[in-house]
């Protein structure tokens, strides 16, 4: 767990800061002339759906009581 300005940021606040970026670099795309928006969104879509289940059910975020016992 990383400490920035007194903030600790784990693994789930990354995934969930790439899976905006995912989606709004498939927004930027979207947004070009020769790529329809409803398909940029689509591909973007799928590595974001793919984080989602990662970080729910792949590797799930625990209590932090469950996780201080883990450590011991």
């Amino acid at each position: 767990m990383a400490q920035v300005h007194g903030l600790a940021i784990t693994r789930y606040d990354l995934l969930l800061v790439g899976i905006g970026v995912v989606l709004l670099v498939g927004l930027m795309v979207g947004l070009l002339p020769a790529v329809e928006l409803s398909r940029a969104l689509f591909v973007a879509s799928v590595p974001a759906t793919g984080g989602v289940v990662y970080t729910l059910f792949y590797r799930p975020p625990v209590p932090a009581s469950e996780h201080a016992k883990s450590e011991k």
